[in-house]
């Protein structure tokens, strides 16, 4: 992904995905007990930035990221995930989903956003924010500190199905942990972000 404006910079994002099923067996989940396949898929992320108006950028690789996915039969998404990032060289738990409750028609609020992560984190200048929807929705961002004062919520319009990136700036925020919340269709997920100074 690339994201250009003329005259003030230049923001690019990659990212490798390699999937491979690692293992088999029963999990067991407060919606049930499944039979499934284990698949852990390691991301590897690299960011870009240049400011035109500053004359300079820099580039960095993001801490590497695992999701573990337990795919059951017959069931549309996974019946449990696990996602992970590194935090300096130990892989650390950043979000659990799992299937939690019985729909019986449309979309459950688990399909709805996926994929959030927040990178790098712990952060310095900013961090970025992606996820996935998997239909068209009104999408909120909100960050409040440890103490639960809310020191931003961002309104992001109607946004389409696919994948999404923001990136924020830490300028504003002192050094400490955070919480973020991305809502979406009255469903949110949230992770924690730390910020340090230097």
């Amino acid at each position: 992904m690339e994201f250009s404006l003329s005259g003030l910079g230049y923001y690019g994002f990659e990212q490798k995905r390699v999937n491979h099923v690692d293992g088999w067996g029963t999990v067991i989940t407060p919606y049930g007990s499944f039979n499934a396949l284990r698949i852990k898929t390691e991301l590897y992320a690299h960011d870009t930035l240049y400011a035109d108006t500053l004359g300079f950028g820099y580039s960095m690789d993001r801490p590497k990221a695992v999701e573990y996915k337990w795919i059951a039969n017959n069931e549309k998404i996974p019946v449990l995930q696990i996602n992970t990032t590194d935090v300096l060289g130990t892989e650390t738990v950043a979000s659990v989903v799992y299937i939690d409750s019985l729909r019986s028609v449309g979309i459950s609020s688990t399909e709805l956003l996926s994929n959030f992560s927040v990178a790098p984190n712990p952060a310095e200048k900013y961090f970025v924010i992606s996820y996935s929807l998997t239909k068209p929705g009104q999408v909120s961002i909100k960050l409040t500190d440890i103490k639960g004062v809310e020191v931003m919520n961002e309104m992001q319009g109607i946004q389409s199905t696919g994948s999404h990136q923001k990136m924020i700036g830490t300028q504003l925020l002192g050094a400490g942990v955070y919480f973020l919340t991305i809502t979406t269709d009255n469903f949110s997920q949230t992770q924690k972000v730390i910020v340090r100074k230097n």
